[in-house]
């Protein structure tokens, strides 16, 4: 393996790694695996030896190698705290079951049964709890309805969401993506290597709040 390689992403792993994943799913050599730190409740990167051919695909595609956005903003839609926007609204669902049973009203759940059932996606990019792990996140593509609203809710811990881009990436069809702004970047830097990305995918985005 290469030392630049993983010496840089080991060390953005200890320091500044968001655990997005994006690296696993771009290693055409399956060189890159998520492990969870139990100890520490992190999911670190973590190399196999003898696999990597020096690509540097993984990062190219890491977040924590760009501190700055390179977007174009319009004054007239810009706001400091939120960045570009072209409207600001407050929404629920209006089915009760997933208004009630989700973390925000389930409205990301309505537009993504909506998608679904009128063809607009093939599946969602989604989190949901493993059933053998109660508190670990599972990321998948789901392509039913009630795999949908199985993944609703917010997941309040680390969640490698972007190693399922790997089954975008290798399959055709057209799917909704649902992430952190963090988790947002590393599939716009993907994109960047990968159009095929932009082509079969439209991201819903959801706000993270520190305190």
């Amino acid at each position: 393996m290469s030392d630049f390689i993983k010496e840089n992403l080991t060390k953005r792993s200890n320091y500044f790694c968001c655990q997005c994943g994006t690296c696993v799913a771009v290693c055409k050599f399956s060189a890159i695996k998520m492990l969870l730190d139990k100890q520490r409740g992190i999911y670190i990167p973590c190399f196999e030896d003898g696999r990597c051919f020096q690509c540097f695909d993984c990062l190219d595609v890491c977040p924590s190698l760009s501190s700055i956005f390179d977007v174009k903003c319009s004054e007239s839609t810009l706001s400091y705290y939120i960045g570009e926007f072209k409207g600001v609204y407050i929404a629920h669902s209006t089915n009760p079951c997933i208004r009630f049973n989700s973390a925000s009203g389930g409205l990301v759940t309505s537009l993504l049964t909506y998608a679904l059932k009128k063809g607009i996606i093939n599946g969602a990019l989604v989190t949901r709890m493993r059933k053998d792990a109660p508190l670990e996140p599972e990321p998948f593509i789901a392509r039913t309805t009630d795999e949908i609203i199985e993944a609703s809710g917010s997941k309040y811990c680390p969640v490698p969401v972007n190693v399922a881009l790997k089954v975008i990436l290798n399959n055709e069809g057209r799917y909704a993506y649902v992430g952190l702004p963090c988790q947002l970047w590393g599939l716009k830097k993907a994109i960047r290597k990968y159009p095929i990305l932009r082509e079969n995918s439209f991201h819903i985005g959801s706000f993270l709040f520190s305190c």
